[in-house]
């Protein structure tokens, strides 16, 4: 996954990193890997992250997040339910992942820390 272009540190830093490495996913949250928490067949809804750690070396920058979100599972069997109106319902889960950001080429990978 490219950042958003090729940018130096010192210019990510400006603007705050935590906050440029957060709004980056946001505009992907597809590449979050977060259906390695989903427990109960379900698929991840709305999430939030907080940065836990960030280590930076001269050519990239390494953050740890922690990860909410609401794992939504099919309320087909739930009839007449207010379950049934919405089509799921919700089950709080919790993770973290490692986002490698390489700023020279825009690169970040993202892995769940199990």
């Amino acid at each position: 996954m490219a950042f958003d272009g090729k940018t130096s540190l010192k210019e990510e830093e400006g603007r705050g990193l935590d906050s440029a490495i957060l709004e980056s996913l946001e505009r992907h949250p597809e590449r979050l890997p977060l259906e390695v928490f989903c427990e109960d067949g379900g698929w991840p809804g709305p999430w939030r992250a907080h940065i836990e750690e960030i280590r930076r070396s001269e050519d990239r920058v390494a953050a740890i997040l922690s990860v909410s979100f609401a794992e939504r599972i099919s309320a087909c069997c739930d009839l007449g339910s207010a379950k049934e109106e919405a089509g799921y319902y919700e089950i709080p889960r919790y993770g973290r992942l490692e986002v490698r950001w390489m700023p020279r080429s825009g690169d970040m990978t993202i892995r769940p820390l199990l």
